[in-house]
């Protein structure tokens, strides 16, 4: 496969992609990273994969052979991987037992989908282009063309949201954190609370992820369809970049 690069026929506006792909969303399997035009630390661009070539989710209790499988699906230069590792992989790495969690589900240590195509609009550019497999590219043109526009139904319903905090309970743990800084245990905490809601019916992940990227736009937004589970994120931080193919850790990420 050589990989090819051309703009896209018809002028469609990053505004509009996103709702189109949304709508994608609903038959098709899609992973999309969104920096939403907010151009923090260099983030402009908006890339979306279509139906992947393979997916992956895998969580083994050999750590290393998790990291290696990762490593040799990356290396290829002839397809995309967007790919989600959950927090407490990190913590299995470093042998550190994470405590029981009130609210638990089964997440994949590593989520992959590998592309052979993207979609990607430059918000500095104003441009929109397919990268990848050339061979794909007028299907994807035309399945993007033929979409119809984003449409909801009426008002959401109010839900139940439960924390696993109270609020009391929530101000006494920022009291301990203050208590760390001052003995010098710490210098930054990252208190998280898990919040469950039994979401009506009709707000889907699509609804809330347009409703997150129009009232709160982030740099480092993402909208990712796993086998059975989406993943919706707003982060204003970067976990690490790659640059030269060296890779660096830059912050915090709150995913």
């Amino acid at each position: 496969m050589t990989i090819a690069k051309k703009p896209l026929k018809t002028l469609i506006s990053a505004d509009e992609l996103v709702e189109k792909l949304l709508v994608l969303s609903e038959t098709q399997k899609i992973c999309l990273l969104e920096s939403c035009g907010v151009s923090h630390l260099k983030s402009h661009f908006l890339i979306c994969g279509i139906n992947p070539l393979e997916t992956f989710e895998i969580t083994d209790e050999n750590h290393e052979k998790t990291l290696r499988f990762l490593d040799e699906k990356l290396e290829s230069d002839k397809t995309f991987a967007i790919f989600t590792i959950s927090y407490d992989f990190g913590l299995k790495l470093e042998r550190i037992i994470p405590r029981k969690k009130e609210f638990s589900h089964d997440e994949p240590d590593v989520f992959l989908a590998i592309f052979d195509c993207l979609i990607v609009h430059d918000y500095n550019a104003k441009e929109t282009f397919l990268i990848g497999n050339k061979n794909r590219f007028e299907k994807l043109e035309n399945l993007l063309i033929a979409t119809k526009n984003l449409q909801f139904s009426a008002r959401i319903e109010k839900t139940k949201v439960i924390s696993n905090f109270t609020k009391p309970e929530y101000l006494e743990k920022i009291e301990q954190i203050k208590d760390f800084i001052r003995q010098g245990d710490t210098y930054q905490t990252n208190l998280t609370q898990q919040i469950r809601a039994h979401l009506p019916e009709n707000l889907t992940p699509q609804r809330i992820f347009h409703n997150l990227r129009k009232n709160n736009p982030a740099p480092f937004a993402s909208f990712i369809q796993r086998h059975d589970t989406t993943i919706i994120s707003a982060s204003p931080e970067r976990f690490f970049r790659v640059e030269n193919r060296e890779s660096g850790v830059e912050s915090f990420c709150s995913f």
